[in-house]
């Protein structure tokens, strides 16, 4: 059954709560991807170089299966990242037929930026729900991939809601 991509989705959908977090999934990664182009940056670029700032210099099929990608896709991905001096391929000193990819200052610093439009695209779309309604989807999200939510919460507890952004704008 097709969704509609803008409006209100047909009424048939409404009931059905995968259908809606199957539109909530799309609407997201258009969204984000949408924020992170501008930055010259895919959404795969980003997982990379959040999951290395996260987990430190691992080696590349380490990180391939970290984030599920494809070997040769992951090659022409850091291909690109090391381009940009994002990241660095060394050669594993346990095993030289492997590297190890680490992540640059500049790499962290693009991370960093790169996060930034995502909470942008995020906030973006979400301002309209109160600090306690971002919360509580947060917490039902979470809980249906498997996490858990008080890591999450705790992250973003120090951005303050859509309407207290709104709010501290305004006053400045």
């Amino acid at each position: 059954m097709p969704i509609a991509r803008s409006g209100r989705p047909p009424a048939e959908v409404v009931g059905h709560p995968i259908a809606l977090i199957d539109r909530v999934g799309a609407e997201a990664h258009r969204r984000i991807a949408h924020h992170l182009a501008a930055r010259g940056v895919g959404l795969s670029l980003y997982a990379i170089l959040t999951w290395l700032d996260r987990h430190g210099p691992r080696c590349q099929r380490e990180l391939g299966e970290a984030l599920g990608l494809d070997p040769g896709d992951l090659v022409r991905l850091l291909d690109q990242l090391e381009h940009r001096d994002l990241v660095r391929r060394d050669p594993d000193l346990d095993d030289r037929r492997r590297h190890r990819i680490t992540l640059t200052r500049a790499g962290r610093s693009e991370r960093r930026r790169c996060h930034q439009a995502v909470v942008a695209a995020e906030d973006e779309w979400l301002g309209a729900l109160s600090g306690a309604e971002r919360e509580a989807l947060t917490t039902v999200l979470v809980r249906l991939t498997g996490g858990t939510a008080s890591r999450v919460t705790r992250r973003r507890a120090d951005r303050p809601s859509g309407s207290e952004r709104e709010t501290a704008t305004a006053s400045a």
